[in-house]
């Protein structure tokens, strides 16, 4: 567990005079926890070909009765596995699922974090759901709330609205972050 600990790193963004902090966790070592996890890490969990099929579990996922309501049964994951596994005997394919959503993390909403976490397609919607089944790659603060002295300095002592020609839009600040977390 001690490589679950989180660490700062600092990344320039063009909208910053300064570099910001951000929080993150070691893809590595979170994707560790989920596979050494035994509470999910049970067939009953995991879109696989069930052992009791007499399918190859690791083979290509055959939805029972040709259904298309899994990721691994739709085209993008099938285009996908006929396109990087060259050898299945030891080849798994896997999709990453993120997720990011602003939250306040103060009274009054002016200071915000966006957590970028992570599961694995082949988790079973059911167990999606549940926060067990997600990893914190790490936590972009808010780049444009704070208070009116933070946001002259962020911008060189100009006071200039969010999405301003002269301030580089937020998508692509919070890119750069994301960059960094991944």
């Amino acid at each position: 567990m001690e490589g679950l600990r989180p660490f700062v790193s600092e990344v320039v963004v063009p909208t910053h005079a300064k570099p910001v902090e951000i929080v993150r966790f070691r893809f590595s070592h979170a994707l560790d926890s989920m596979f050494l996890d035994r509470s999910l890490m049970k067939p009953p969990n995991l879109v696989i070909n069930q052992p009791l099929s007499g399918k190859d579990p690791c083979a290509l996922y055959e939805s029972p009765g040709n259904l298309l309501n899994k990721v691994h049964s739709g085209s993008s994951f099938q285009n996908a596995y006929w396109y990087k596994i060259k050898d299945p005997s030891c080849q798994f394919l896997i999709f990453l699922i993120f997720f990011i959503d602003k939250t306040g993390i103060d009274g009054m909403q002016r200071f915000g974090l966006e957590p970028l976490r992570f599961t694995l397609s082949f988790f079973k919607r059911g167990v999606r759901v549940h926060s067990f089944a997600w990893r914190t790659l790490g936590y972009v603060p808010d780049l444009y709330k704070g208070s009116s002295a933070e946001s002259l300095d962020s911008c060189g002592g100009k006071n200039l609205p969010a999405f301003s020609k002269e301030r580089p839009t937020f998508p692509r600040t919070l890119l750069n972050c994301l960059l960094l977390v991944l």
